[in-house]
């Protein structure tokens, strides 16, 4: 029971108002209110716990009115919505000033892991959170990854979860390369924590979008999804402080004013683009772009904002579904998915940034601008253009997952690399197709890194009815060209939701390749998680064999294109990569440890358990190795792993001129 009195003119205390009921809106049952208060201003707040069993504290809001009567106002929860069973909190310790109420407790369960919360008042009946915060030591995980980045070292996931105590989060990991080729403890950055069970929607929502540049981080939280409804986006900026922290430097909101309608919902940071102080900010659904630059004073504002085209053939329909950004080059595409591929449409428009001028339209790119023959037989029929972009100079990467033969109308999907030439030419240079008679919608990840082109596929479905959604690396040739060098197959679940397909979820820079696989794998009994896969020139099949069982594990030589018709010799270490093998006469060291296993290799050819162990380069500089773990051989070696590189020797000069990075598989015991 809660006793209001205020003072009289002649020093005396009146009770105006007594409160001896459960709060409008509380959870039914027994009520205790009052373990802790809070009075500022004609405002009171008061702890509440209420149901039996179930101790997590509520906020119940007073506001005195005129009379000097103390009306109830607001009713909401400190932590979580539900209660938790057994998990109890204390009443917590609050605080309030100005309309700012802050208030922290602990757990009475036996966990030491504390909470606090703060909260805004903006009217008598509304209190809007601003944010929570636990103690950084307890564990947290996404239970959905909706985006990855990564750059100079840096690998990002952004997604949603509910942490270990309840709360509903959308955030950050943020792990960085560690010099042994493994990664660091994540780092957790926190964009918005919810009250009670998380209400973001991880299928039909495409929140949240990260990008990563260097040492800054952009990522942004929306809701995209009709069912939910749509709130008005906001983009963060962090920075690397130098003391290895992420401190976030910057908010951005959407500019546009939201009614409040789903259907006339905005996309503001569906799509994000960091180069350096520049950022670009797509909002497919209002169909603008909007650019931000840093300032000397560290604010991101606004500089410029660019409006789809006047409408034409796709020019309107999705414009800044993808974006890129490099220096002064922005490049925008249209494509908008749909259940019935639509051969045609979709566009890519680019624009370059001058001084007095301001972005200018330099070109505009439609499906029949994409000349290119048919893999397949029939004519080339390319749909959804620009549903992905990736930019590099005057060089474009282009996904168009619709993409299909006349012939059997399946979209097989394509990834472009376009040149954009003076006056708005466009000349296609380079191509690679989705697989004949699979719906494997290639192109709907496209990145460019280190001369590298990778090419995410948004499904496949076999015959097995399952779905294979892969990951492509090919070397971008001088002349535009792409050579496939490598695959990384997904094995999971059909990805189709509500009749539209998730994309895959793919990053890259010159030295990594990020794919987020949301699928146990049976075969390699791999749990869903983030997989993080070196972009040097060796890449393997497999990541661990069992001892016990025996298996292969398949090397991939991707030397590149200048040492075709070279010697490769692929040598092994059992005891590690360092601190390597020096090269005489070079100033190049093989990644491995010298031991007992490479003397074997050297002085068998490989034996039995490399084959083959050396050969010629092909004019790509590709071969194939493959390493034979025979059953029960390996036993001793069981929680060991077995290391491999390869290097190239030049015939006509006699020297070495390449070492590969080094790959691991780890050997473990089955049963």
């Amino acid at each position: 029971m809660l006793h209001f009195f205020e003072k009289q003119s002649g020093g005396g205390w009146l009770e105006t108002t007594t409160y001896d009921s459960n709060p409008t809106g509380a959870p039914s049952g027994s009520l205790s209110i009052g373990e802790s208060l809070a009075l500022d201003a004609g405002v009171l707040t008061a702890c509440f716990f209420a149901g039996a069993g179930d101790e997590i504290p509520g906020i119940h809001t007073f506001e005195r009115q005129l009379s000097g009567v103390w009306d109830e106002s607001a009713t909401f929860a400190t932590f979580y919505a539900k209660g938790l069973g057994a998990t109890s909190y204390d009443a917590p310790a609050m605080a309030l000033e100005d309309g700012i109420l802050v208030c922290a407790s602990g757990r009475t369960d036996g966990d030491d892991h504390g909470l606090a919360a703060s909260f805004e008042r903006i009217d008598a009946v509304t209190w809007s959170p601003r944010g929570q915060a636990h103690d950084p030591d307890a564990e947290f995980g996404f239970e959905d990854v909706r985006a990855v980045a990564v750059s100079n070292g840096h690998l990002v996931a952004a997604g949603t979860a509910t942490g270990v105590h309840g709360l509903g989060w959308v955030g950050l990991a943020v792990l960085d390369a560690q010099p042994d080729g493994t990664w660091s403890t994540p780092r957790r950055l926190v964009l918005e924590e919810q009250l009670g069970t998380p209400q973001w929607s991880t299928k039909t929502g495409d929140l949240p979008i990260v990008d990563v540049d260097g040492d800054r981080i952009v990522a942004s939280r929306y809701e995209s999804s009709l069912v939910n409804g749509s709130t008005k986006g906001v983009v963060h900026v962090f920075d690397r402080q130098p003391t290895g922290d992420w401190l976030e430097t910057a908010r951005i909101e959407d500019p546009l004013p939201y009614d409040g309608v789903a259907a006339n919902g905005h996309a503001f940071g569906a799509v994000l683009a960091l180069d350096g102080d520049r950022l670009a900010i797509g909002d497919w659904r209002a169909g603008r772009v909007f650019v931000h630059e840093r300032d000397p004073s560290g604010d991101w504002p606004r500089t410029a904002t660019i409006d789809a085209p006047p409408s034409g053939s796709g020019l309107a329909s999705s414009f800044g579904k993808a974006l890129d950004l490099d220096g002064s080059r922005l490049v925008v595409g249209t494509a908008a998915w749909s259940i019935v591929p639509q051969p045609g449409e979709g566009a890519v428009v680019a624009y370059e940034f001058s001084t007095g001028s301001g972005w200018v339209r330099t070109h505009t790119i439609l499906p029949g601008d994409v000349v290119w023959p048919s893999p397949y037989g029939g004519a080339l029929e390319v749909g959804a253009l620009g549903a992905s972009v990736a930019l590099e100079g005057t060089r474009v990467l282009v996904g168009a997952t619709d993409t299909m033969s006349s012939i059997d109308k399946v979209p097989i999907g394509a990834a472009f690399v376009l040149e954009l030439g003076p006056s708005g030419g466009v000349d296609t240079i380079g191509a690679a197709f989705g697989h004949q008679g699979y719906q494997e919608h290639l192109g709907g990840v496209v990145a460019l890194a280190g001369g590298r082109a990778i090419v995410a596929a948004e499904s496949l479905t076999d015959d097995l009815a399952l779905t294979n959604t892969s990951t492509y690396v090919y070397d971008v040739e001088s002349d535009g060209s792409l050579t496939p060098i490598a695959r990384v197959p997904r094995i999971g679940l059909d990805p189709y939701v509500s009749g539209a397909p998730v994309p895959a979820r793919v990053a890259a820079d010159a030295d990594h390749l990020v794919v987020f696989d949301e699928a146990y794998d049976w075969f390699t009994l791999q749990d869903p998680g983030v997989r993080a896969y070196g972009l040097g020139t060796l890449f393997q099949g497999q990541r661990r064999l069992f001892v016990d069982v025996g298996g292969i594990d398949d090397l991939y030589l991707r030397a590149g294109s200048g040492h075709g018709g070279d010697i490769y010799f692929v040598l092994g270490s059992i005891t590690g990569t360092s601190p390597g093998i020096p090269v005489p006469g070079t100033s190049l060291v093989l990644p491995l440890a010298y031991d007992i296993y490479t003397n074997y290799l050297q002085l068998t050819n490989g034996g039995v358990l490399v084959q083959p162990y050396a050969g010629v380069l092909d004019v790509h500089g590709r071969a194939d190795a493959k390493f034979f773990l025979y059953k029960d051989w390996f036993l001793p070696f069981a929680g060991f792993q077995v290391h491999h590189a390869f290097l190239v020797w030049d015939p006509e000069t006699a020297t070495v001129t390449h070492v590969s990075n080094p790959l691991s598989v780890g050997l473990e015991l089955f049963d």
